[in-house]
C-alpha cells in the first residue's frame, strides 16, 4: 500500500496515506541534469525573446538533432524548422549552429557563476 510514502509529481514533492508532514520528512528533491538542461534553454531561450516555438527548435537543437529529426518531433517541415533556426540565429546574434552552442555555453557559464555568488 503507499501509506505514508512521499511521491513526488511535477517537481513538487507531497504525501500520500496517513501521516501527517509533521510525522513523514519531506526531502527535496534535486534536480536532475535534463531539468537542468530544460531549465537552462527556457532561460537562454527568455533573454533572447524567442517564442515558444522557436525555444522547442532551440532546445532541440542543443541537444544536438539535426534538422530531420527536429522537423519530425515537432510535426513540421525541414523549411519551418531552417526558417526558425535563422530566426534563433538572428535574435542570438550568431551566424550559425556552432556559434549558437558557443554563445549557449557562454550563457550557461554566466548563470552558473551568478547563482553560486
Amino acid at each position: 500500500m503507499l501509506a505514508g510514502r512521499s511521491f513526488t509529481g511535477g517537481g513538487i514533492p507531497f504525501l500520500v496515506g496517513s501521516k501527517s508532514k509533521s510525522e513523514t520528512e519531506i526531502q527535496p528533491r534535486t534536480m536532475s541534469a535534463t531539468e537542468a538542461f530544460d531549465n537552462m534553454c527556457a532561460a537562454f531561450s527568455s533573454s533572447i525573446e524567442l517564442s515558444e516555438r522557436e525555444s522547442e527548435v532551440f532546445r532541440l537543437a542543443m541537444q544536438g538533432k539535426n534538422l530531420s529529426v527536429i522537423a519530425s518531433e515537432l510535426f513540421i517541415a525541414n523549411s519551418t524548422v531552417k526558417t526558425h533556426l535563422r530566426n534563433i540565429y538572428r535574435k542570438a546574434g550568431v551566424s550559425n549552429r556552432q556559434e549558437l552552442i558557443e554563445a549557449f555555453q557562454t550563457f550557461e557559464r554566466i548563470e552558473e557563476r551568478q547563482s553560486s555568488r
